[in-house]
């Protein structure tokens, strides 16, 4: 930051830096001096959303009290004609906005969350949503500047214990048995960074996809892929059995957090269980390396029961015994009056076959 802006910054109380691009260093600096991990907030995130969604723009707000940063928002939304639609703040592996920690105060939420819509305004973003963790608080906050919750979900995160005895004694008994029974048939694992290990891992996600019917966002992967190897915080941790990939997760680190961004497997080797050895290792991994959570990403709220949808899925992730945190999804149209010509737009084009 120049001392030009430094010093104007200075003379100031709670002002709000609206800049679509202000450089990374500083914008990753601030982040990284709180001690969660945050991925959807990281400068990196912002850009490999931008670079694989044509159209989509991304929001950045950084706000500092005096010359001392307290906060940023990082957002993306759909621009066209003009106008913006959809603006996501968070998602279902970090929380949005970022406060600082010395200064995580109902003042400096408003303060961001105000400069957020001016900035809304400004561009003619219509409406948007940001995800909160329920358990940070701040809800009158919301509510004073008509924030509405409409849905919620959870994030299930797993404590990397201080040691790998602790670890390994706390997750589920099947879990350990499904592990021991793939180092028995002769599973390795592997970490690497190379792009081989990339794309053979991109097959098995694409395989995964075919098969489960859900849409695995393959050029946003490919640009978290490029952004996060480029700082050295990605890595594609793979199952190797009988010479050939079986299982494998993509994970990008962050803070005091490990995120298990993406997996996929080949259905012919599951019962080797090469899914739960992976993520093993990754986890064996990540307590080795000092960090602190391992973030699988979001599940249904609340919790799915047998034969409902999502129930396998939920199954296989509580036997890692980790911690589930509920995420409130706030949304908020800042131009209704746009809202609602567009709304009428919509139903004649739709009652006219247009």
């Amino acid at each position: 930051m120049s001392n030009a802006i430094t010093q104007e910054l200075a003379k100031k109380k709670n002002y709000i830096i609206m800049d679509d691009s202000p450089h990374s260093d500083i914008w990753n600096k601030f982040l990284d001096s709180q001690s969660n991990g945050n991925l959807d907030q990281t400068y990196e995130y912002g850009e490999a959303i931008k670079k694989a969604h044509p159209g989509i723009e991304v929001l950045r707000l950084f706000a500092v009290d005096g010359a001392s940063p307290v906060g940023l928002i990082q957002g993306h939304y759909q621009k066209k004609h003009g106008y913006g639609r959809d603006l996501t703040i968070g998602g279902s592996y970090g929380a949005a906005p970022v406060i600082a920690l010395e200064n995580r105060n109902e003042e400096n939420m408003r303060v961001i969350l105000q400069g957020l819509e001016k900035s809304a305004h400004q561009k003619h973003i219509v409406e948007g949503e940001l995800k909160w963790p329920e358990k940070l608080g701040f809800q009158p906050v919301f509510k004073n500047l008509d924030y509405e919750v409409t849905s919620s979900y959870n994030v299930y995160v797993v404590p990397l214990a201080t040691s790998l005895g602790d670890l390994w004694g706390k997750i589920h008994p099947n879990k350990r048995k499904n592990v021991k029974k793939a180092e028995n048939a002769g599973v390795e694992v592997v970490c690497g960074q190379s792009e081989r290990d990339f794309q053979s891992f991109v097959g098995m996600l694409k395989t995964s996809a075919l098969r489960a019917n859900f849409d695995p966002r393959i050029t946003e992967i490919e640009e978290a892929w490029r952004q996060f190897s480029s700082k050295g915080s990605a890595r594609i941790f793979l199952s190797k059995w009988k010479d050939q990939d079986v299982a494998g997760t993509f994970i990008i680190t962050h803070g005091d957090t490990a995120f298990a961004r993406a997996a996929g497997s080949l259905e012919d080797a599951w019962e080797v269980r090469p899914n739960d050895i992976v993520h093993w290792k990754a986890m064996e991994w990540a307590s080795q390396q000092g960090y602190s959570l391992y973030n699988m990403g979001g599940v249904e709220y609340p919790e799915p029961h047998e034969g409902e949808s999502g129930w396998g899925l939920w199954r296989w992730k509580r036997e890692w015994r980790g911690t589930l945190e509920r995420i409130l999804v706030y949304s908020k149209v800042y131009l209704p009056t746009l809202r609602k010509l567009m709304d009428a737009t919509r139903q004649t084009r739709k009652r006219f076959g247009l």
